[in-house]
Order: structure tokens, then sequence, then C-alpha cells
């Protein structure tokens, strides 16, 4: 069971004044719905101090209270709430009625983390108690969109009637944690993990000003960490602000890397980042000393950019690696050929489709395994809007998608089978000199192995990218990782 208690994690008492834990609804307005982060980062700092909840910015009244220590308490750990147990599930946070009661095993609450924002405030040392908290984490889950009719959150308040605004009135759950920082960064990242929104990336993290790489749907930058604390450096992607419905296409790539988190042949999801303000057309957020004052003063900024915090691999991608020394050798090839077949193993497993495996996908990682990325075009195989697309790398791509007939897993197979042939001959097997010129020869699908330096020395890795790389999908590896990874091993 993939799921882990959190021992030193409570709810907050705000969510104990019924008989079931309730999440928190408090009054909002166009700036609280259009800037979430402002709003929560004014609740938890409120929590903090336990002084009245609300999303309004601290007064001299509220600092009064809190100076005072007559609410130091109001967080602290009690019997009346410490049976409720909260559990990170696969893709929830979990909270469960009575962890004594064996029969209690269905949580009364299931959190989605799937794009939820992740707000925390330190409690200051004067409100600290003995059984009270060090940190107040709120947890506010964004509904999955309902339809695809170009409604947008960004649209005029007027033009939304009240139980519109009631729906976009975020619920938010409050948590108390008591432990030390280098404990509580390892929650966040774990909650980072299931597809949450970390608010607190740029104040962990300095940004690259220029990406390491672009691409049709983004830039990924580097980010090296500004303490010692968690992952020293990391690689983010940025969409393109061009592209339709970031949110929605945020939510897919995240929801599939969240989904396959704990494969070591797939790239590892840290989190998601979001920022208010327009950046560059690289889709980089620009930061200024200005932005937290106009934000404090109620102002919306431009669309909002999105991106994923990944792992980062240092000795960079498989393009890179056979462009400075060619054919790999046969222990190398094998390995990296294992790895990346186990990887797509598990997506197709999951009625996954990655649908654009190619060499500058595949990331090296530290021991030089095979780390499968860019699932920005991955789709479900059920989701038939989703599979009516015709995407690909030329050169990689079936002649299925190319011919715009209905395809499955076996898409990978083939280019699963084009990756093996370079790997192991240091070509691609389907060269030309343009992107169309490629294409015709995937068409034709005439693989010349005698031909290939290296070719006869691997005769049963050839074999398999023939089975591979048919033209015709029936005759092809109904699953490239079960057939070719056997064939191989």
């Amino acid at each position: 069971m993939d799921a882990s208690y959190f021992p030193l994690l409570w709810l907050h008492p705000v969510h104990q004044r019924q008989q079931q834990p309730q999440a928190w609804t408090g009054p909002g307005n166009a700036a609280s719905v259009k800037l979430p982060e402002l709003a929560l980062q004014n609740l938890v700092a409120r929590a903090a101090l336990g002084v009245e909840l609300s999303v309004a910015a601290l007064g001299a009244q509220d600092q009064l209270v809190a100076s005072s220590g007559m609410s130091a308490d109001s967080v602290s750990r009690s019997d009346s709430f410490s049976s409720s147990e909260v559990v990170l599930g696969k893709r929830h946070l979990n909270l469960l009625p009575d962890c004594r009661s064996k029969s209690a095993l269905e949580p009364c609450h299931a959190i989605p983390l799937l794009l939820a924002d992740i707000v925390w405030v330190a409690v200051p040392e004067a409100c600290r108690t003995s059984k009270g908290p060090q940190y107040i984490l709120a947890v506010a889950p964004r509904p999955e969109p309902e339809s695809s009719d170009g409604h947008s959150l960004h649209d005029s308040m007027s033009e939304m009637d009240e139980r519109e605004q009631r729906m976009l009135l975020p619920e938010v759950w409050l948590f108390c944690v008591s432990c030390d920082s280098v404990s509580f960064q390892s929650r966040l990242l774990e909650l980072g993990s299931r597809g949450a929104i970390r608010w607190d990336f740029h104040c962990d993290y300095w940004l690259s000003e220029k990406p390491v790489a672009s691409g049709f749907s983004g830039a990924v930058y580097t980010g090296e960490a500004r303490s010692r604390a968690g992952h020293q450096k990391v690689a983010v992607k940025y969409l393109n602000q061009n592209r339709q419905n970031p949110e929605e296409l945020i939510r897919s790539e995240v929801g599939f890397l969240a989904q396959c988190r704990a494969h070591p042949n797939i790239i590892r999801l840290l989190g998601v980042v979001c920022s208010q303000a327009a950046g560059a057309d690289t889709g980089k957020p620009e930061s200024s000393e200005d932005d937290s004052s106009e934000v404090e003063a109620g102002a919306t900024t431009g669309t909002k950019t999105w991106g994923c915090v990944m792992e980062f691999c240092e000795r960079g991608d498989l393009q890179m690696l056979l462009k400075t020394q060619g054919a790999l050798p046969r222990e190398d090839a094998f390995a990296m050929a294992c790895g990346l077949m186990s990887a797509l193993s598990h997506l197709h497993f999951l009625r996954v489709v990655h649908r654009d495996v190619k060499a500058e996908n595949v990331l090296l990682g530290s021991q030089g395994q095979a780390i499968l990325a860019d699932f920005g075009t991955a789709a479900y195989l059920h989701d038939d809007v989703a599979m009516a697309k015709r995407l690909g790398s030329p050169g990689y791509a079936a002649p299925e998608i190319i011919n715009g007939e209905p395809y499955g897993v076996k898409v990978d197979a083939f280019s699963s089978g084009v990756l093996l042939y370079l790997m192991f001959s240091g070509r691609l097997p389907f060269p030309g000199p343009s992107p169309a010129a490629r294409v015709r020869q995937t068409m034709r699908c005439n693989v010349k192995f005698t031909a290939v330096k290296g070719g006869r020395s691997f005769p049963i890795a050839m074999q398999v990218a023939v089975c591979c790389c048919c033209c015709c999908c029936r005759c092809r590896y109904s699953c490239c990782c079960s057939g070719a990874k056997a064939r191989l091993s």
C-alpha cells in the first residue's frame, strides 16, 4: 500500500467543530479567487498567531491579541482530535475518523493533491507551546474542470452569479505540524510529488537566467537550492505562455508524473510552480520588488505561468551521449534498453501511452540508467479525444500516426525500436535531411541492418529492433517492454 502516516501532523481545531471534520470556507472575493496564494498566506499567518481566521491581512488589533499570548494554546494537540489520523495516499491526503478502530479503514475525507495549493508558515517563537505546532500548513484542493467550454476563472466576477462565486471559493484544510525543519521539508516534498503547487519554490531555489533546453511545449530551467536542505539542484519545465488551456495541460502532464512517481526509470516529480506575473516568451516568470506590493493591493496580474519541478539529471540525455560517442558499448546499450522498456511497461500497465519516445526524452540517471521524461504528449488509452491527435517526432513516430489511423501502445513499441537501432548502431533507421524526408523513410520502413556498424555483433538486439520497427502494427510486439525485454534479458 502506497501510503504513509503523518504522526506529527494533525488537523487545526477549526475543522473539529462538528462531529465530522469540515473544510474551512471563509468569505471570499475576486482577489482571493484570482490570487489564492495571497489569501492562503494571510490565512496561515492568522492560524499561526491564533487569531480569528480569515483571508484578510493581519491588522494592528490582531498583532495585539497575538502578542498578549491569549490564543497560544488554540492550536495545541489535544486528545479530543488526536485520533484523527492523517494518511498520505497515492493521490490524496486522507483523514481517518478513528485510527484506533480497525473497522475504520475508509477515510472520512480524501483531499486531492493534484494542483492543490500548498502554503505554510512557521509559528513564531512567542506563540509556541510544548504541545503546539512548529508550522501551520494550508492545503486548498482545486476541483478538476468539468467541461471545456472555455469558461475561465479569470472571467470578471461581475459576469458570474452568486452560486458560481460560491463554487469558486476554495475549501481549505489547515494542518498543525510538529517536527524539525528537515522533516518538514521532507513532508512538503511528499506532497509535491503528488502534484501539489509549491508556492514557496522561489524562496527555496535560485532559478537560472537562461533555459538549458526548450521546445514546442516549454522551456527547462535549472534551480539551485538556497540552503543545504532538500534537493540541491532541480529542473523546472515552464509551459510556453502561448499554449491554450495551460492549467489543463499542466494538470495532465503532472497527473501522469504523479501516478508514475515510484518507478526508477521515470522522471521524478517534485512539485508544481505557478506565477501570477507574465514572463518572457520562454515561459519563465518575472519577479520584481514591486510584485508583492501590487498583490497586497489586490491587483490581478496577467495570465498564470505554470511549471513542474523535477529531479535534475546531471549527465544530460541520450541524444547528447550518442552525439559525442556514437553507438553505445554492448553492456551500456542493453542496460539502457531494459530500463526504457521497464518504464514503458509500467506506463502501458496503467493504460497510458507516451507518444513521444525519442533520444532527447531519455535522460541519464546518476548511475547512467535510462530516465523517461517529457509527458506533455502522454494520454490515457480510454481518452478518445486525446488519442485522436497525431503526435510524435519525425523519424520516431509510427506509420499509423502519420497516416491518421487509430493507434494504441504499439506506437511506443515502434519508437522504442528506433531507439534500440540508434543505441546499437549509432544512427537512425529512417534518416533524412529534413523532417519530411524522415517521414517518407518511416512510411517505407525499409531498415537496412546489414549495413549497420556493429549490427552483426548484436543479432538479438537487431532482431528486437526489427520486430519493433515493423510497418504493420499487427506484426509488432504488442508491448515492446514485455516482448523485447524478455529477448534482451
